[in-house]
């Protein structure tokens, strides 16, 4: 297997409370509220899918994440997956989520001790 042949690609974005110090931001009259759509796909121990809650096909999960996204120029999605779920089967919504111009993807995980 040439080093060249595969590349591995990581990202991660940890979704959690705020723990920072508290400042006081400075006004800016140009400011303007960012408007970021936060979505969550859940995988379950059996591989189904929901979106938001609401049970959903592999094959439509797209175009229903457009479709809540609506006007927004870029949402947060969180993939909440059972960890016994199949690798291949997050793989695959991952996948599907990444084609989405302007998503931002995020994996739920419960903070280790």
């Amino acid at each position: 297997m040439p080093p060249d042949k595969y590349q591995l690609i990581i990202s991660s974005l940890f979704l959690t409370r705020s723990e920072s110090l508290p400042v006081n931001l400075p006004k800016a009259t140009t400011a303007e509220l960012q408007k970021r759509t936060r979505i969550t796909v859940s995988v379950d121990e059996s591989g189904e899918i929901a979106l938001n809650r609401e049970a959903i096909a592999l094959e439509s999960l797209q175009a229903d994440v457009r479709d809540l996204m609506g006007e927004t120029q870029e949402s947060v999605i969180v993939i909440n997956a059972d960890e016994a779920v199949s690798h291949g089967r997050v793989v695959a919504v991952m996948d599907e989520l990444r084609e989405i111009e302007g998503a931002t993807l995020g994996m739920a995980t419960d903070r280790g001790e």
